[in-house]
């Protein structure tokens, strides 16, 4: 039994798309500030989707997951600065909070990936159920267990030309343009 799951870890490891998916979310954190490239999601958010586009409910929820784990671990580091620096936790105890942070805020994004797949007449991905169902996710990410609405895709596009319509639409509608 061991031998076959680190078998099927080993090969988890090798494939691309798992790391393409990894790769697109944790280069995401330079769109937010202090980098501010705007303009960053409109290349990584494609290049992720079509990686996804096609696959099956399970498979899309793991790219999802994938994605949104390194999204979480380059965005949200600054919470283990709270926790280690101001908090006065130990580094060990500090950077595990931080895992299980990230890999719980990554079930929001996997969510919303098995279901545009789940649900799609073909019960594969599905780039246009996609965005409703991914606007679920930011809103129970926000709201479940307190919420954490950092890092929403809509944030970053506070110096781009979206900000324009943050007035009328809010963080939330930018996020909808983003996915859309």
């Amino acid at each position: 039994m061991p031998k076959q799951i680190a078998q099927r870890l080993k090969a988890n490891l090798l494939l691309k798309s798992n790391w393409i998916s990894f790769i697109a979310g944790l280069s995401l954190v330079f769109a937010y500030a202090p980098f501010s490239l705007w303009w960053l999601p409109l290349i990584i958010l494609p290049v992720w989707l079509k990686q996804i586009d096609s696959c099956s409910a399970k498979n899309a929820a793991k790219q999802g997951f994938l994605f949104a784990f390194g999204w979480f671990s380059s965005g949200i580091s600054w919470v283990h600065v709270s926790i280690d620096e101001f908090g006065g936790m130990p580094l060990a105890v500090s950077l595990l909070l931080m895992l299980l942070l990230c890999l719980y805020l990554a079930i929001y994004p996997a969510l919303a990936c098995y279901l545009s797949a789940r649900f799609a007449r073909d019960k594969a991905f599905n780039l246009w159920l996609l965005p409703p169902f991914w606007l679920l996710g930011e809103y129970l990410r926000g709201t479940v267990f307190t919420g954490f609405p950092w890092l929403s895709l809509g944030y970053s596009q506070i110096d781009g030309p979206l900000s324009y319509l943050a007035p009328v639409i809010g963080e939330t509608g930018i996020t909808l343009t983003l996915m859309i």
